[in-house]
């Protein structure tokens, strides 16, 4: 990835053109020439299955997007969504924790401010090197809020591992110790004050592998931010640092718009509306990615399914019949019907053709690897 001629490769056109290639190769190795494909991807493979539905529909009969935030590209989205459901999700489970979470900033900034402030605060917190800011350890919370927000089961397991520190330690600073412990398995050691892998507005950069930051730079332009109204540390998405990170790094300016542009449209409801059909966009109205995902029907062939009770993925996760809920299996039913319904018109209008009696489910992964199984 230091190479430039090789980082030129690392393109969502690129892989697309890759995508096509590797599925036309499968389907000749199956002798399923005439097998339908539909494409399913979660959160930027839930973009790319996207994509290369509306530039490659002769390939694919169709497309699923699970948590894909699509309406951040472009800026079409308010910035502090995100952060904003983040609060909410807390909020909604245990109003107690949140208005600790939210109060909890002055705790650490008041030890800070005292003299030897933050060598007393890194002693509390056991961090493995000198804190040089209260803010490391507010941001570092606001991190481990972010995911375990973004990453809950339908049980609300993720949240109560947070919550029942903080409240069992009445708001105390002892209850945020004993989170973060508890998040990054730190146990009796000190732990690395750096953050967790999310792409949340404390996400720092030197979190990010090489491919993250460039595609982050090129063409993942999140614009993902949080305000005072939330219970997260008021962090305002800043596009001229941003851009000058970017130069510094690679030496390039971002362009938000670049999705965008392959379809020639002005924004990303022209381009799905303009060029596709038979797509679905499924979000967990619980993921704080939601805040710039399709959450209403664009048109008869373009739907959104959605959950109350979903987080992030929801409907992508290992099926567990026994202790799913009835929620979530009536969801997954409903996507279900709607591949069926894709098939199925598929096999009417290629009546005369010989068909192979297999579908290929395509899921793509965030690199170029993939599985896939068929429905005989």
């Amino acid at each position: 990835m230091a190479n430039d001629r090789v980082r030129g490769f690392l393109a969502t056109d690129q892989t697309l053109q890759d995508y096509a290639v590797i599925i036309e190769s499968l389907k000749a190795n199956y002798s399923a020439y005439n097998s339908p494909v539909i494409v399913v991807g979660m959160g930027y493979a839930g973009a790319l299955a996207i994509w290369f539905r509306l530039k490659y529909p002769e390939i694919t009969i169709g497309a699923l997007a699970s948590s894909t935030p699509l309406m951040y590209y472009g800026n079409s989205t308010p910035g502090d969504g995100y952060c904003s459901i983040v609060s909410k999700d807390f909020q909604d489970y245990d109003s107690q924790c949140y208005e600790s979470i939210r109060k909890s900033r002055k705790l650490y900034d008041d030890i800070a401010s005292q003299p030897n402030g933050l060598a007393h605060l890194s002693h509390i917190f056991n961090t493995c090197r000198p804190l040089q800011s209260a803010d490391e350890i507010t941001y570092l919370l606001a991190q481990v809020y972010s995911f375990r927000a973004q990453y809950d089961n339908p049980n609300h397991m993720a949240l109560y591992s947070i919550c029942r520190f903080i409240n069992k330690e009445g708001g105390s600073i002892q209850g945020f110790v004993s989170t973060l412990y508890d998040a990054l398995d730190a146990d009796e050691g000190c732990f690395d004050n750096t953050l967790l892998e999310v792409n949340s507005p404390f996400e720092p950069p030197s979190n990010l592998t090489m491919a993250w930051a460039w595609q982050r730079c090129t063409e993942l332009i999140f614009p993902i931010g949080c305000t005072e109204t939330t219970m997260l540390p008021s962090k305002p998405f800043d596009m001229t640092q941003f851009t000058a990170s970017c130069q510094k790094r690679f030496g390039i300016v971002p362009q938000p718009n670049t999705p965008i542009s392959f379809f020639k449209a002005r924004n990303i409801v022209e381009s799905l509306t303009g060029f596709g059909g038979n797509i679905i966009f499924s979000n967990g109205l619980r993921d704080p990615f939601c805040s710039g995902g399709i959450l209403e029907n664009l048109s008869k062939t373009i739907v959104a399914v959605t959950s109350d009770e979903g987080s992030y993925t929801w409907d992508m996760n290992t099926i567990d019949e026994e202790h799913d809920p009835k929620w979530l299996k009536e969801k997954r039913e409903e996507e279900l019907k709607i591949f069926r319904h894709w098939i199925n018109h598929f096999h009417h209008i290629s009546n005369g053709f010989k068909l192979s009696r297999c579908t290929f489910i395509v899921y793509f992964l965030e690199v170029l690897f993939f599985v896939f199984m068929y429905i005989s």
